[in-house]
């Protein structure tokens, strides 16, 4: 037997082909880098895709302690091959080394997730894959989430590494790889970075791995059948036949199979970009995550602008703190859906890993100033209830535990006020303590207000939204105040300073409802920035101007500038009185743009430069007054705007990708059923149940190499004319051994046709082609003329037969047009309907079918 016994322990190591399986698995891991610094990632990633390859490789390829023998003269017994030891011994020790290694790299430390080490793996195993899914990208090296690609790259290189030892399978061990790399893509889809370079690494180490595997394998073959032909063992029976064939192999024979995860490896890294151009709505982006976000309970958390009045009946109560001190607002929440009562938020929110997403322009996020530096700020609660955190806009870092984010907007929450989990042991939510780090977004200029257009689509449908019920003194007031103006900035415009005409009165009934709208408008005629808030962003509304309503705060300038001279006010102090809310509208282009309508305080001026709103830079007044004074074009008001070709552009660029994509699907499932049904077809032939059966499979599998080489074969020929046409065709399977002791090392039984094969002959070589066909047609043409039973001595000499035949016609024809007939439309349906009559036996008598009958057929 010979030492590369596939499978076995003394089998050569295949080195090389698990080197590719541990390079694969890496770079199969590396999907992840979108969601992990890479600082973080590598170590674990390295250790994860070369260790379980080398234990493997130990486990499988290590030969076994022999005993010592005793006896000087004892001659040694011939012993058979250890066999290889079971996948149970080699994934169990692959299991404990694991864990071991987990233990003393990731956990060395500790989980914040659970107490002592094993519970810590074990819960990391359990909840790091939903806890990845609800968590903000970056994940700063958090042991229990840098589990889940770790571990996966481990199975990975585990999973090849064995399909490697224990297969001869040439791409099966890659398969796990591009499993862990489309899990790695998915998963952290809103990640920074590209995985086109892992991808292309990735189908690098496929295609190193499908022709180290053909080496190995042909070297294999051809070892086993040159040792089986010597000995007469089955190393050299049915096994010799396929190692003929596998040893003429090519891995061009593989181009399918790999066509396949090119295609696989390619599509992946775009999953994120096609599956947010297949959003729901109109450039709304599709990650698995919304599948884990949380939606704010409206009920559970109190809206802050049912907090405005009594902060305002408390106004020096210090609600939290900043340090350093800002002068610029503070903002609380966003609240943008209104149902006649009340204001609430549509924020769906993730648990913060360190990183904030930017927000994108199809939520109508603003773009960040490009000269702005970041500004960190470090924020305590003191005083202020509910989930709501205060931050700078727009938050880019975060620090602190219990953190949640709404990617969409930045709004930040305390995590675990909302998603119901148990607080025990928390910080106090009167004492939280956090960390911002946030870039000022960028202020449009003059001219982009001027000519700002609303953008249209269902993303923005909710925000024009207006529940039935309005008051009429509202919608009149809206009209009224927006006569005259052309353009939408000038709508927004005009309402800002219709609202500044009224009154602020911090000592106004609280409520926001239509009622109270109603009467702050036809009534009172004086609010607090509640109302002016409110009622703006339902004129708004009413224009047909995309509004939403945010609650923030904006500290005095002699708090925010750190004056302590006095003992009973502390530098970044921010207090109940400095609370405002202010409407935002949104522009196409610019995003959320804010606007001020709340008039100053007639008894308190402090900070209003050049302005007479409250919270309103004087930058940017300065900016209004000259987006005003641009002339607007000769439009009519809120005209609705052409069809927006960016809409249509996303759909046709879509529908090409779409139509792409089947065609690439199309072409590479035609290649794959090419490339498989024949293989299929021969081992269905080669392994029939009966002999008769097997011979004439035997024969077809000659007739499809026949044409697959470009020798034409009439469906009406008889065998003779077949050997005629092949030995004009092609000269093929020269020499060959008769008879059915090549193929299995037994004698053919004495009458049989195998045994007469030789002596029958159809003519000489030049008449009849070659002898392999030859003596293959008086095999079939016995099988189905004669009355005699047919042998399993005969069926494996017309196999062998077959193989040889099929050999020498591979050797003898070009490669590019065995391809090119393979791929012929049509071959695939022809070969199916040759399966129920063989081709070159048309002509077949009563006789034959009698004789079929009587062999049991």
């Amino acid at each position: 037997m010979s030492s590369q016994r596939a499978g076995g322990p003394g089998r050569g190591v295949p080195l090389a082909s698990l080197v590719a399986v541990a390079l694969a698995a890496g770079l199969a891991g590396a999907a992840f880098h979108r969601g992990f610094p890479a600082s973080d990632l590598f170590s674990p990633l390295v250790v994860a895709a070369v260790v379980p390859v080398v234990v493997t490789a130990l486990v499988v390829f290590l030969p076994p302690l022999r005993p010592l023998r005793r006896g000087a003269g004892s001659s040694p017994r011939p012993t058979r091959p250890p066999r290889p030891r079971p996948v149970s011994v080699s994934v169990g020790a692959s299991a404990l080394i694991w864990l071991a290694v987990v233990r003393f790299t990731l956990f060395r430390n500790g989980s914040p997730q659970a107490e002592g080490a094993l519970p810590a793996v074990w819960d990391g195993v359990l909840n790091g894959g939903a806890r990845l899914l609800e968590t903000t990208l970056p994940v700063q090296g958090s042991p229990d989430l840098l589990v889940v690609p770790q571990a996966l790259t481990w199975l990975a290189a585990l999973a090849g590494a064995e399909l490697v030892a224990r297969t001869r399978a040439p791409l099966v061990p890659v398969l796990p790889a591009i499993a862990v790399f489309v899990a790695g893509v998915l998963l952290t889809v809103p990640g920074a970075g590209s995985n086109l370079g892992v991808a292309a690494g990735l189908v690098a180490a496929v295609l190193v791995l499908v022709m180290c595997r053909r080496a190995e394998l042909t070297g294999t073959s051809a070892t086993r059948a040159s040792t089986g032909a010597g000995t007469g063992s089955d190393a050299g029976g049915l096994g010799a036949g396929r190692g003929r064939r596998t040893g003429g192999m090519r891995v061009t024979a593989a181009v399918p199979a790999v066509a396949v995860l090119v295609v696989t490896a390619g599509i992946a890294p775009l999953a994120g970009p096609l599956l947010a151009a297949a959003g729901p709505g109109d450039g709304e982006r599709y990650d698995v995550r919304d599948l884990r976000q949380v939606t704010l309970d409206q009920q559970a958390a109190q809206s802050p602008l049912d907090h405005v009045s009594a902060w305002l009946g408390h106004p020096d109560d210090v609600l939290f703190r900043v340090s350093p001190p800002v002068a610029g607002n503070i903002r609380l929440a966003v609240l943008d859906r209104f149902d006649g009562q009340r204001w609430t938020s549509s924020a769906r929110y993730l648990p913060a890993g360190g990183r904030v997403p930017p927000g994108t322009a199809a939520d109508g996020a603003r773009k960040p100033a490009g000269d702005a530096p970041s500004v960190t700020s470090r924020l305590q609660i003191v005083a202020l209830d509910g989930p709501f955190l205060p931050h700078l806009d727009r938050p880019t870092a975060l620090s602190g535990s219990g953190l949640a984010v709404d990617v969409r907007d930045g709004t930040l929450t305390a995590a675990e006020d909302h998603t119901g989990g148990d607080t025990e042991g928390e910080t106090d939510p009167a004492d939280r303590r956090y960390t911002v780090v946030s870039v000022a977004p960028r202020e449009p200029t003059p001219a982009e207000l001027a000519s700002a257009q609303v953008p249209t689509g269902a993303d923005v449908s909710e925000t024009l939204a207006l529940p039935p019920g309005l008051p009429k003194v509202v919608r009149d007031a809206a009209r009224a105040a927006t006569g005259g103006a052309i353009t939408p900035f000038q709508q927004a415009r005009q309402l800002e300073q219709y609202l500044r005409t009224l009154v602020y009165d911090p000592s106004a009934p609280a409520g926001h409802t239509y009622g109270h709208l109603a009467y702050f408008l036809g009534t009172s005629r004086a609010g607090t920035s509640e109302q002016f808030a409110a009622a703006y962003a339902v004129f708004a509304r009413v224009v047909g101007l995309p509004s939403r309503v945010v609650v923030g705060f904006s500290p005095k300038p002699d708090r925010a500038g750190g004056d302590t001279a006095t003992g009973d006010v502390r530098a970044g102090d921010v207090r109940a009185g400095d609370v405002l809310v202010w409407p935002e509208i949104r522009f196409e282009g610019l995003g959320w743009v804010p606007f001020y309508p709340t008039p100053a305080a007639a008894t308190d001026n402090r900070g209003q430069v050049a302005t007479t709103a409250q919270g309103e830079p004087s930058e940017r007044a300065q900016r209004v007054a000259e987006a005003a004074a641009v002339p607007a074009p000769p439009t009519a008001p809120n005209e609705v705007p052409p069809a927006r070709t960016d809409s249509n552009r996303s759909v046709l660029l879509l529908a090409g990708l779409g139509a792409a994509a089947l065609l690439v699907i199309a072409a590479v499932g035609y290649l794959a059923a090419a490339a498989a049904a024949p293989r299929l077809r021969r081992r269905r032939r080669a392994r029939a149940a009966r002999a008769r059966e097997r011979v004439v499979g035997a024969w077809q599998d000659t007739l499809d190499a026949l044409d697959l080489a470009g020798v034409p074969v009439p469906a009406s020929a008889t065998s003779a004319e077949i050997v005629t046409m092949a030995g004009a065709g092609v000269r093929v399977g020269a020499g060959i051994e008769t008879g059915s002791a090549v193929r299995t090392g037994r004698t053919a039984p004495a009458g049989s046709a195998a045994g007469m094969g030789s002596e029958t002959g159809m003519g000489s070589e030049a008449q009849a082609g070659s002898a392999a066909i030859a003596d293959l047609a008086v095999l079939v043409t016995a099988a189905l003329f004669a009355d005699g039973e047919v042998h399993e001595a005969d069926a494996d000499a017309a196999w062998c037969h077959a193989d040889r035949v099929r050999a020498e016609l591979r050797a003898s024809t070009s490669r590019t047009g065995r391809v090119r007939r393979a791929l012929a439309p049509g071959r695939l349906a022809r070969r199916r309907s040759e399966l129920s009559r063989p081709p070159g036996s048309s002509h077949r008598s009563n006789a034959a079918q009698s004789g079929e009958r009587g062999s049991g057929r």
